[in-house]
């Protein structure tokens, strides 16, 4: 089991360091972190990005080390864990920061909010082969733990620390807790896509016909990575899931390591895969729409960017969802109370849904 807590451990540290490898990487010749310097690259931005890479491939392979060097050592594990993972994504969050407010970007241009005639609707944007692909691994890994269920001991493994060791074991029905994640997955993609379908459709004075596709494709394409995403973890969220429950049973212990070890690596592929395939393909999309518009962030208020353009607080602006300055995709607009709403249900439902787990036990 030490061996698998090694390997888990590794391909978390490996997974960490390649998403901050994919997102510090140039994709753009006129972005920087994503940011938009509003003119082309310089060596100094080349050099600033290499720095990033060359930390976060540093400190990536210090992490790997680690966890196969000490695999039965709780404080490597934690350090690792806890400490060393957040040096690159801190670096990489500084240093965007520094590009943003050191930029001195052309202003956002003028509003054009347009009610359109024929709006997509909020099905134009959902996959239904995805969603489809969500209801059904709810439904049969449900039902196969239904199945499992009365077969199991009383008493399951339900915590593992840094060395593979169990430090808790709990009642099976606490397992429920999976589900209850998986929906909630679901319903924050049905979300997402929904505040996709809210956001304000501002048209450029110059092609506005090619603009509005462009947008459109942009936003199709967020939430075709957002399914896809939450799809491939809640895959692995099945594999962990079941496969403690087989692992469980009287004679199947030695599946647990392996198990433990196969839901990383399908979270991993999960994760990066969409990050590689995705990322450059919105970077195009927003350098299309750059070109027409002049900016990111049509038909937001300049002066509710704030830190560089990272956080948007616009109280004069009813706008829920907006396109983000900074980055892919939307942020919200942080004067809202609907936006306090939605982070507080995006950390308070998971929360419920632990407590209800264990009350069921």
């Amino acid at each position: 089991m030490q061996q698998a807590a090694a390997w888990t451990l590794a391909l978390s540290v490996l997974m960490v360091g390649l998403s901050v490898h994919l997102t510090a990487r140039i994709w753009s010749e006129r972005r920087l972190f994503f940011v938009d310097l509003g003119r082309a690259l310089t060596d100094d931005d080349r050099s600033r990005a290499q720095r990033v890479l060359v930390v976060n491939g540093a400190v990536t392979a210090l992490g790997v080390a680690l966890s196969f060097l000490a695999p039965g050592s709780a404080a490597v594990a934690g350090f690792v864990s806890l400490v060393l993972v957040f040096v690159p994504i801190g670096y990489l969050l500084v240093e965007t920061v520094r590009v943003a407010r050191s930029v001195d970007r052309p202003k956002i241009a003028a509003r054009f909010a347009v009610p359109l005639e024929d709006p997509p609707t909020l099905g134009r944007y959902l996959s239904p082969a995805l969603n489809l692909a969500q209801g059904a691994l709810l439904v049969g890994s449900t039902a196969v733990f239904l199945w499992l269920l009365p077969q199991l001991p009383a008493k399951v493994p339900m915590h593992f620390d840094g060395r593979g060791v169990v430090t808790r074991l709990g009642s099976p029905r606490e397992m429920w807790l999976f589900p209850g994640l998986l929906a909630f997955d679901w319903a924050l993609v049905l979300i997402i896509a929904f505040g996709v379908s809210r956001e304000r459709w501002a048209l450029a004075p110059k092609d506005p016909e090619r603009y509005a596709a462009l947008q459109l494709d942009r936003r199709t394409t967020i939430v075709r990575f957002v399914e896809v995403l939450l799809l491939a973890v809640n895959v692995g969220m099945v594999v962990t899931w079941l496969g403690l429950a087989f692992g469980s049973l009287p004679g199947k212990g030695h599946l647990v390591a392996t198990v433990v070890v196969l839901s990383v690596v399908v979270m991993a592929i999960g994760t990066l895969a969409p990050l590689a395939y995705y990322l450059p393909k919105l970077t195009r999309l927003q350098e299309r729409l750059r070109e027409i518009a002049g900016s990111d962030a049509l038909g937001t208020r300049e002066a509710g960017w704030r830190a560089g353009g990272l956080f948007y607080y616009a109280p004069d602006d009813p706008a829920l969802f907006v396109p983000k300055r900074i980055g892919i995709g939307q942020t919200l607009n942080m004067a809202r109370p609907g936006a306090w709403i939605f982070l507080g249900g995006v950390i308070l439902v998971p929360l419920v849904i632990s407590l209800v787990a264990m009350w069921l036990a």
